[in-house]
């Protein structure tokens, strides 16, 4: 897990200071000094994170060079890139940081056959929604090396809600990888020209990876003060 760089902590004794409070350890339970362990736990790998964070900015760069913004409100696990191409098309990308997944099949299409010396990767799944005029092109995907698709769905203007039973019924389309390949390549550049390859995949796992930790640093301090 990674820093919470908005908090300066220094450790005196029993007592440690934030901005904000002072929290006296020998006067925690033993769950709030589990708690606490894990948090100076985790501080220290955040610390020990700089470079990544330095990585993480230079290529968040990239992301809004290309003409994304970047939607993250602190607390939340889901993150928001969105784009507007012209005045009739834009494109929203959507990614929650804990649907971390270790199926590396899925990226066998940037592998060519090569041998994984991990035991997984990490993969994290996003989707990405081209909007024109209100008719929707909606593809699931994975981040990893590079991106995999796994499907695609269409929704012209008027379709069902999904939380409409109608919804169900609507086809949602061939599985991606039974479609010829050369489709799926060209699918693969669709999205590519739309700024979504290579360094949004890398961007995704980074920011994904990032936020995850800070967020959980943030999640024991809470539970720690609560329990006391």
């Amino acid at each position: 897990m990674k820093p919470n760089q908005s908090m300066a902590h220094k450790n005196h004794g029993n007592f440690i200071q934030t901005k904000k409070f002072s929290i006296n350890v020998s006067n925690l339970s033993q769950l709030g000094k589990l708690l606490h362990r894990e948090v100076v736990e985790e501080q220290h790998a955040l610390s020990d994170a700089m470079e990544d964070e330095h990585n993480l900015q230079k290529m968040r760069g990239k992301i809004e060079d290309n003409g994304f913004e970047i939607i993250d409100l602190t607390g939340q696990a889901s993150v928001k890139l969105t784009k507007k191409v012209n005045e009739d098309e834009s494109i929203t990308v959507e990614f929650n940081v804990l649907n971390e997944t270790n199926d590396d099949k899925s990226m066998d299409f940037e592998g060519e056959g090569e041998e994984n010396d991990d035991d997984s990767v990490a993969i994290f799944e996003f989707n990405v929604t081209v909007n024109k005029n209100g008719n929707l092109l909606k593809f699931a995907c994975n981040a990893g090396d590079n991106i995999h698709i796994r499907n695609i769905d269409y929704y012209p203007v008027g379709s069902p809600d999904p939380s409409n039973l109608a919804f169900d019924n609507i086809y949602h389309g061939p599985e991606f990888d039974e479609l010829e390949p050369d489709l799926q390549e060209t699918f693969h550049t669709y999205l590519q020209d739309k700024g979504i390859g290579k360094d949004m995949a890398e961007f995704i796992c980074m920011y994904s990876d990032m936020k995850e930790q800070k967020e959980y640093v943030k999640w024991l301090q809470n539970v720690r003060n609560f329990v006391h």
